[in-house]
């Protein structure tokens, strides 16, 4: 999990200095607009610069970055409540507890939706595993 706590990391910051970066884009062309005011030419594509590198920092932290940070921490959370799941089924087999418990308490972890949907699984299925 510590792999996947500093990718999360890693794109939060990014998703952070995006809008830095752009603004230090602003900067340069500010500076080649102020060193240019004497041809009127070069006005334009200096405030281009300005304009276009603030444009792309928000652009890549709102659409990119921050949507893959969230999904990221959504994929984290899973994970790591597969990964609980599985050492409570394991803790409990090794302990020896019966089957309709292990059952009935690792239903716990799932989301209602899941719930309902096993529990639609197994009625469709119940019965067929026995031997006649």
């Amino acid at each position: 999990m510590a792999d996947k706590d500093n990718e999360i990391a890693v794109v939060g910051t990014m998703a952070s200095l995006c809008p830095a970066w752009g603004m230090l884009g602003t900067l340069v062309g500010l500076v080649l607009l102020l060193q240019n005011l004497d041809d009127p030419s070069a006005i334009g594509p200096a405030m281009a610069v300005a304009l276009i590198t603030t444009f792309y920092g928000s652009l890549f932290a709102n659409t990119i970055f921050s949507p893959a940070k969230k999904k990221l921490e959504l994929y984290a959370g899973e994970q790591k409540v597969l990964m609980e799941m599985i050492r409570d089924g394991v803790l409990y087999i090794e302990g020896g507890q019966r089957p309709d418990f292990i059952e009935n308490d690792l239903m716990n972890y799932l989301p209602p939706a899941q719930k309902t949907m096993y529990e639609a699984l197994k009625f469709e299925g119940g019965d067929s595993g026995g031997g006649e």
